[in-house]
């Protein structure tokens, strides 16, 4: 009976003390920040949001990123007692295709408060691809009569039309076509790259393709050119049955 009394004061006295006198911080916003679907080169923003508890003031020390691509700025640095602060983030998505996940945590001055992670993580695609990334006419043989081709795909991945308003090459040994285009939401375009050599050739030189997206507004593809008189044509593969 004795300890059961003892016991019964000590539990109304935690509960009448309230919540501890130390700081204890939690997180507002949810631990993973979920951003959907945003096109390469649009910037991923947000807020993360914290409350300290506690009875004692708390001091932001540092605030981490990482990766690079992520820029923070903290509202204030100390958090008074019942008050909340905010960090707000950007996050730079060019470069980037795909589920990409990145992290972002708050480290506080004193030793009792833990870090606080927040992960934001979505989905990156790009508004305008082209395939492939180079041409290659490195082993092309010396013959006049022969037009050599390759060909661009060029995919509009975007929900709005896609001007390409102009294709041009540095080199006065292609041609491309077509020159300009339009290109619906989801469908794709191909451009015709040709050689025709004329004479022995070794030089890299570049395709140049004009567009009215602001997020790429101006593309590059490397073509890498090789003509000789010293190389021989690859014969057709040769079908052999039983």
């Amino acid at each position: 009976m004795l300890i059961r009394s003892f016991l019964g004061a000590g539990l109304a006295a935690v509960l009448a003390a309230g919540p501890a006198s130390g700081p204890a911080v939690r997180l507002l916003t949810p631990e993973t920040l979920r951003f959907g679907r945003v096109a390469e080169g649009q910037a991923v923003t947000g807020v993360i949001r914290f409350v300290n508890n506690g009875k004692a003031p708390v001091q932001i020390d540092r605030v981490h990123a990482s990766c690079g691509c992520t820029a923070t700025q903290s509202e204030k640095m100390r958090i008074d007692p019942g008050d909340s602060t905010a960090i707000r983030f950007s996050i730079r998505t060019q470069g980037f295709r795909g589920i990409i996940r990145k992290s972002i945590t708050v480290y506080f001055a004193s030793p009792d408060v833990g870090p606080l992670q927040t992960v934001v993580e979505g989905t990156v695609f790009t508004e305008i691809e082209v395939s492939p990334s180079f041409i290659d006419f490195q082993s092309t043989p010396l013959r006049p009569d022969t037009l050599y081709k390759e060909l661009i795909l060029i995919r509009n991945s975007s929900d709005r039309p896609l001007q390409i308003k102009s294709v041009r090459t540095t080199s006065k040994y292609l041609t491309v076509t077509p020159a300009s285009a339009f290109v619906d939401p989801g469908r794709s375009l191909t451009l015709r790259v040709s050689l025709r050599p004329e004479k022995e050739i070794t030089e890299d030189a570049d395709l140049w393709i004009e567009t009215d997206s602001a997020v790429k507004p101006k593309m590059s593809v490397p073509v890498f050119i090789h003509v000789s008189r010293n190389i021989r044509p690859v014969p057709p593969e040769r079908k052999t049955g039983r």
